[in-house]
């Protein structure tokens, strides 16, 4: 239906999410049609009256941007939760498009509905993440505590899910989700290439991290090399 639809629309640029669904049918369009491709873009611009890409590679140690020279229409897929809204006040135009298809070899049988977990940490404003310095399952329910009094809502860092001491519900990174909420307090996260990807487009970084060579200070607006344990026990005693 894609590759009809854009046969008969002719755009220069096609925006698909860069999801599991999506990852399932866009690349092979692209193959097919012979477009421009990009995948997990983070940033479109346009030079010269032709789409730029920029995405990160090796495990987002390097970032570059991809030109499409020769194409006519380029497919990117975009990362969710790093584009700001549209400003303004207008309006998308919608419509309806029938597009005839082939009969697929393939047969819807059913939905089946799946945990998706216990909460949903890309659209919180305000996210407590922890991370490997909180040295113990046990001094979790802390800072969920903490959470709770300071109206945030608790994230983590992918050790913690790979221990096995939280749901991969919560996790930010690469591996996890990705976040962009207005403040984002990482307490005990040193800062993996792999954990930055996930949160560094948040508006307001505070980190707190007792090693102050830790790489997460290089993107932080605000930072304390303090022990973290004393800081949540100060911050608890001020939102009680």
């Amino acid at each position: 239906m894609l590759e009809a639809l854009i046969e008969e629309e002719d755009p220069a640029l096609v925006l698909v999410g860069f999801t599991v669904d999506s990852l399932g049918f866009a690349p092979a369009v692209a193959a097919r049609l012979g477009l421009g491709f990009a995948s997990d873009v983070t940033a479109l611009s346009y030079e010269d009256g032709a789409p730029v890409a920029r995405r990160g590679f090796y495990g987002g140690k390097v970032e570059t941007e991809l030109e499409f020279p020769g194409k006519q229409r380029v497919l990117a897929m975009l990362r969710a939760g790093t584009f700001e809204p549209a400003g303004g006040s207008g309006e998308a135009a919608t419509r309806a498009v029938e597009v005839a298809t082939d009969d697929s070899p393939a047969e819807h049988v059913e939905f089946v509905e799946v945990d998706a977990g216990d909460v949903d940490i890309t659209g919180a404003e305000f996210l407590l993440s922890i991370g490997r310095g909180v040295e113990d399952q046990d001094s979790i329910p802390q800072f969920e505590e903490l959470a709770e009094k300071m109206g945030a809502t608790l994230s983590v860092s992918r050790p913690l899910v790979d221990a096995g001491w939280m749901p991969n519900a919560r996790q930010v990174g690469q591996s996890g989700k990705t976040v962009k909420p207005k403040l984002y307090l990482a307490l005990g996260i040193s800062g993996a290439v792999q954990h930055l990807a996930g949160m560094q487009t948040s508006e307001t970084i505070i980190a707190v991290n007792t090693d102050s060579e830790a790489p997460i200070f290089g993107i932080a607006h605000y930072g304390a090399a303090v022990d973290l344990f004393d800081l949540a026990e100060e911050l608890s005693n001020r939102f009680d």
